[in-house]
């Protein structure tokens, strides 16, 4: 029934005045709602069993007379009549003619049906489901006209009424989307545009098929700005209409906006799979596109979809490139299987069996289960080279060997080997890894006969790896003697794989031999080696002038060549020979520069540093010096000797050739470092507290973060040397324990590596590893009685240990093993910036007391003891410094003096409490003054009390009686009383 008719039919129920009074009908306009997504009953099968028209839609309409006669007397309103009809009946009920008419049908569907296969039962299913799901949707006939009435509620600007009917309608059918269209209408009229939007995405959730919906939700999030929200619209618009190519774009150029271009990369994917291009050129030249992008974001398996979709929707207009393309991104992913059904299905390669079967693309892995089975192999004519080796690689390692040994066996010639010799190689290695190693063997000796690769070194390797694996161990070291000897004498892999074949058969000496650096150092050229000499000598009698001006004449003869020696015994006389230096260097200490906090800015000015022009001219000295030395000379330059002596190194570390493992460890850690630091110990210490020239020495010994040329280049030396720092650093432990099993013979040595080691790229880029190494020198030098380098490396340890007494105890005795006034006076910077710091107040003091500052030295004490009015060792310092002033020549009274020194030895007794210690310091108070009878007093006190200790070892740490003892014993021999000093000899003394 068309809409003019619906309503002539209701215009006549009006005309002809049924029930005999003039009522006035509404007449309901529902052309709007029929154009929704809810659907009403078809009235054309009712109206077609009457002759009267509209008679059987207005008795289904209006089934109860008496209800409708109330209605249009006025008795009832109109939502009473709605609520009263669908509590009664609905229109489309179980005995309506439309249900009738539904049954019959499906009544006539289901007798054939029955007589059917089960699986067109299974797919009826479905689409019941489907029936039942868009009944739930539907509007029954009364609330379509109810939603009429809202609508004209809406058109007259009576609001409220709307939403009333509306809200009334969703109670009865929630999943009817018609109603919130209304309800979105009605909020978007009274201005709210966030509850209409609301609305109409409910709408749309329910009716997830209609894209008007959808996208007058886009629209409005794009009126709003809000691209995210467009976004979310549009995906579940696409999600709902795949086959929408505007939706689709629409959501590609969101993305592209948004910055999400992998999504965006997708989205375009997936249109070229579900609607192809017209043309099969402008398919793959999108497919093209589309797979570069994803291969720049490595996502091979979507760059292969692309070429894949083209493929499918064009099979013919691919070019061999793109299956070249296609079937490398395959191989490097290792996916032979995938790249096999490539070839069987656009390439068209055929693979037969002796029974003429063919090798299937879409039964695959069923068929591969057997692969001896197939034994022929056909390919276009035309196919390139390429394409085919990659079949044959394919074919290999999925062990379709029969098939393809043939052709195989064919493609090695010249022509081929000269321009794909890489995957010829790469085929033989695929023989390898599935073991057919006779058939890669013969496959390489046919190589070696080939002119363009009879001179690759890797295919003699592989073949002497293919010769090992038949156990024809002789004839493999013939191979790699070729490579060595002939091919190439720098590659490190076949030099080291000989050695350990070699070592393998019990010719140790043999191995060794091919693992001496020497055979692999590049040589250099005639004119560049005088060239060479040349600009070393200029430079080195440059350096020569500049010592003779500025050092005195005494100091040239200290300053000796460092050599390294070939034997254990010659290094550990070298080693000693320049420890011997450091002692007797005096005049090179004084060129030491102050401290590394003037490189900080936190802490002393240069004008504490008298000797900031001595610092710069040896750093100006080494500089010279220094750039007189070529990379091209260092062993670390050469990444190949590097690794070929590293691993000598390890074939020497064994029990029965430790001498010949620590010289070669020797020589590949420090050759380097020695060359360009020097022997003298000046120098070193340079390196030790300069950060600018540490830097610029690691920067000449490796790749370092403060490198300032050749970075790039150095890297790479780097990462061909195969030999990462952490091997650096075990070789270095090795070395280290080696030295110390020998200790004390070996502690010159071992001062020598430690100080070296800390210089070590691999070493002091590592902060563990930095830590490690500054503790070991810290510890080996001050067992040598060196100070110096002690000193310089617990200054950088200041800012995390301050704190600790340990630290102060051990910075002490380097202070005190140096004998270096600069490392006092770096302590009396420390006070002066912090007066309170009781450790380092009483260490810069005491060295005033030792130099005979006392008054200076009282002035620091009191300062200190204000802060600290307790503490019995200030107490004693001052009374030790009071004694100074007493004894000092110049003094016009001493009685003052001494009185002091004796009123805070009572003050120290005091506070530190009746012990040996405090006997002893007032005894040897008395001693100093001469006043004997009174120090044998104290003395005889200490001989009678316990040391302080919890246990015997504490006790005999603290113990001061054979101290008492020996200084009575001289008082007793000074005044003539033998007797009782050989008593306390014999008592305290002899044991």
């Amino acid at each position: 029934m068309s809409d003019l008719d619906f309503q002539d039919d209701l215009h006549q129920v009006n005309d002809s005045n049924l029930y005999g009074e003039n009522t006035n009908l509404q007449i309901i306009d529902l052309h709007p709602l029929l154009s929704t997504d809810y659907e009403l009953c078809d009235l054309d099968a009712s109206t077609a069993e009457h002759s009267v028209p509209g008679e059987s839609f207005l008795a289904d309409l209006f089934p109860d007379e008496t209800l409708y006669s109330r209605y249009l007397n006025g008795l009832i309103s109109f939502d009473d009549l709605m609520r009263e009809m669908h509590r009664k009946e609905t229109c489309v009920s179980p005995n309506s003619a439309l249900n009738q008419r539904v049954k019959t049908e499906s009544d006539q569907e289901d007798e054939p049906s029955g007589t059917s296969e089960s699986s067109d039962i299974e797919h009826a299913a479905p689409r019941r489901k489907c029936r039942q799901a868009r009944a739930k949707r539907k509007l029954p006939v009364e609330l379509a006209q109810y939603l009429g009435e809202a609508e004209r509620c809406l058109n007259n600007n009576q609001f409220d009424e709307a939403e009333s009917i509306c809200r009334t309608i969703i109670e009865a059918v929630p999943n009817a989307s018609a109603p919130y269209v209304v309800l979105a209408e009605v909020h978007y009229r009274r201005g709210d545009q966030e509850k209409a939007n609301e609305f109409l995405f409910a709408a749309a959730q329910r009716s997830p098929t209609d894209t008007n919906l959808w996208t007058s939700l886009i629209d409005f999030a794009e009126e709003k700005n809000d691209l995210a929200l467009a976004m979310y619209y549009t995906r579940l618009a696409v999600r709902s209409a795949k086959q929408d190519i505007t939706l689709r774009r629409r959501l590609i150029q969101y993305c592209e906006r948004a910055g999400r271009s992998r999504e965006a990369l997708i989205l375009r994917l997936t249109a070229l799979s579900i609607s192809p291009e017209p043309s099969g050129e402008e398919q793959f030249r999108l497919a093209r596109s589309i797979a570069d992008e994803f291969f720049k974001l490595m996502d091979y398996n979507s760059s292969i979809r692309a070429y894949e979709s083209a493929f499918e929707a064009y099979p013919t207009h691919g070019t061999d490139a793109d299956k070249n393309t296609v079937l490398s991104i395959l191989l490097q992913q290792h996916k032979h299987e995938y790249a096999l059904r490539f070839f069987l299905r656009f390439c068209d390669v055929t693979i037969r069996a002796a029974n003429r079967k063919s090798l299937r693309w879409d039964l695959l892995p069923d068929q591969l289960k057997r692969p001896n089975r197939y034994t022929t192999c056909k390919f276009p004519d035309n196919m390139p080279p390429e394409l085919y080796l990659k079949l044959f690689l394919v074919m290999v390692r999925l062990k379709l060997t029969s098939a393809c040994t043939s052709p195989i066996r064919s493609a090695f010639t010249d022509e081929i080997a000269d321009a794909f010799s890489d995957w010829l190689l790469d085929i033989i290695k695929s023989y390898r890894v599935i073991g057919l190693h006779a058939a890669a063997g013969e496959l390489l000796l046919k190589l070696t006969q080939l002119k363009a690769t009879k001179n690759m070194p890797h295919v003699w390797i592989m073949l002497a790896e293919t010769q090992i694996e038949h156990g024809q161990v002789e004839t493999a070291i013939e191979s790699y003697r070729y490579v060595v000897d002939t091919l190439a004498p720098r590659h490190a892999e076949a030099r080291l794989a000989l050695s350990n074949l070699l070592k393998r058969v019990g010719r140790h000496q043999e191995a060794l031999d091919m693992l001496k650096p020497s055979n692999v150092v590049c040589k250099q050229k005639p004119e560049e080696r005088r060239r060479f000499s040349k600009r070393l000598s200029s430079k080195v009698a440059t350096t020569s002038q500049q010592q003779q001006r500025n050092t005195q004449p005494t100091e040239p003869a200290t300053r000796v060549k460092f050599e390294l020696p070939d034997s254990p015994k010659k290094l550990q006389t070298k080693a000693e020979e320049v420890m011997n230096l450091m002692d007797d260097d005096d005049g090179g200490l004084d060129v030491i520069s102050g401290d590394s906090d003037y490189e900080d800015g936190d802490d002393f000015d240069d004008d504490y540093d008298e000797d900031a022009e001595e610092r710069k001219q040896a750093y100006a000295e080494w500089l010279r010096s220094s750039e007189a030395i070529s990379d091209t000379t260092l062993m670390s330059y050469d990444p190949v000797a590097y690794r070929i002596a590293f691993e000598r190194c390890r074939m020497l570390d064994h029990p029965t050739s430790i001498a010949a493992f620590m010289d070669e460890a020797w020589n590949l850690l420090f050759t380097d470092v020695a060359r360009l630091c020097g022997p003298d110990w000046a120098r070193l210490a340079i390196f030790l507290e300069n950060t600018r020239l540490r830097s610029r020495l690691m920067s000449r010994l490796g790749t370092n973060q403060h490198s300032s040329h050749n970075v790039t280049e150095r890297e790479t030396s780097t990462k061909e040397r195969n030999v990462s720092s952490l091997d650096i650093w075990s070789l270095f432990l090795r070395l280290v324990e080696m030295l110390m099993l020998n200790l004390p013979q070996s502690l010159s040595y071992l001062q020598t590596a430690s100080i070296w080691g800390c210089l070590l790229p691999e070493i002091y880029n590592d902060e563990g590893r930095r830590m490690a190494a500054s503790n070991l020198l810290i510890s080996s030098c001050l067992l040598g009685r060196q100070g110096t380098p002690a000193f310089i490396k617990l200054k950088d340890l200041h800012k995390k240990w301050a704190h600790k007494n340990q630290y102060w105890n051990v910075l002490n005795m380097a202070v005190n093993l140096s004998k270096d006034y600069k490392h006092c006076r770096y302590l009396d910077r420390l006070v002066t910036k912090d007066t309170a710091d009781l450790p380092v107040g009483i260490m810069a003091n005491n060295d005033f007391i030792v130099r005979g500052s006392y008054r200076f030295a009282i002035a620091r004490l009191i300062g200190v003891r204000n802060s600290m009015p307790d503490d019995p060792l200030l107490l004693l310092l001052l009374a030790v410094s009071f004694l100074g002033v007493s004894a000092h020549k110049h003094a016009v009274s001493r009685h003052p003096a001494v009185l002091q020194a004796l009123g805070f030895l009572s003050e120290y007794r005091r506070v530190r409490g009746h012990c040996q210690e405090v006997y002893y310091n007032i005894a040897r108070a008395c001693h100093q003054l001469m006043l004997g009878h009174i120090a044998v007093h104290y003395y005889e006190k200490v001989l009678t009390m316990e040391p302080v200790g919890e246990t015997e070892l504490e006790k005999s740490l603290t113990d001061l009686r054979q101290e008492a003892a020996f200084n009575l014993a001289l008082i007793y021999r000074a005044q003539g009383n033998f007797a009782m000093a050989h008593h306390m000899m014999q008592t305290y003394l002899v044991f």
